[in-house]
């Protein structure tokens, strides 16, 4: 059984007047993946997750959620579907340590006693 998407993105590009930020960017996550994007400083992470949320407007391509192409909406539809978007940004440095950071926080207990329960996750690097 294959599980229809939860985002599309589709021929996405960006330009800022002459320069192109973002040149056809192709890609589709399903219900239970986990999608990193990676990049070196400048290469366009930021502005593509600006584009998803339509913080910025794409120059051309679509952004599908949940079957609708978010560039199609009116205002009053964009912001009811934005709730339901999040975007985390994150320090890269911390996020790529291994080591947990001293403020995670967990449960006091005594040791043995947490049951952790992870579910098989896909992940696609774009």
């Amino acid at each position: 059984m294959t599980l229809e998407p939860i985002l599309e993105v589709c021929h996405l590009s960006k330009s800022f007047g002459t320069h192109q930020v973002l040149r056809d960017v192709n890609f589709t996550v399903h219900p239970g993946d986990v999608t990193s994007i990676l990049g070196s400083s400048g290469s366009g992470k930021s502005t593509l997750l600006r584009c998803i949320n339509l913080l910025e407007r794409p120059t051309a391509g679509q952004v599908v959620i949940d079957g609708q192409d978010l560039l199609e909406l009116s205002a009053p539809p964009l912001r009811e579907q934005r709730r339901s978007i999040r975007t985390i940004f994150r320090p890269s440095a911390p996020a790529l340590s291994p080591v947990p950071a001293p403020s995670s926080s967990l449960p006091h207990s005594s040791p043995g006693s947490l049951k952790f329960s992870i579910p098989p996750i896909r992940f696609k690097l774009l």
